[in-house]
């Protein structure tokens, strides 16, 4: 799935997060098939990416991310 981006510069990136993702992997990632947006974006822009806050997994709406 592609994700969309809102907006994005040198130090941020703002995207939609679906319902039904985590923002963050938890705490047995190995063991929840739950997709994870962070880990996605990363794959998707190419860059290490930094969490400013997270949203519950029910939840949809805009995310921060840090790039620096």
């Amino acid at each position: 799935m592609q994700i969309q981006i809102v907006s994005q510069n040198g130090n941020f990136v703002v995207v939609e997060k679906p319902a039904g993702w985590l923002s963050v992997p938890g705490r047995t990632p190995d063991q929840d098939p739950r997709p994870i947006l962070g880990r996605e974006l990363e794959k998707q822009i190419g860059t290490r990416i930094f969490p400013i806050h997270r949203l519950d997994f029910e939840v949809s709406g805009i995310m921060l991310w840090a790039l620096t």
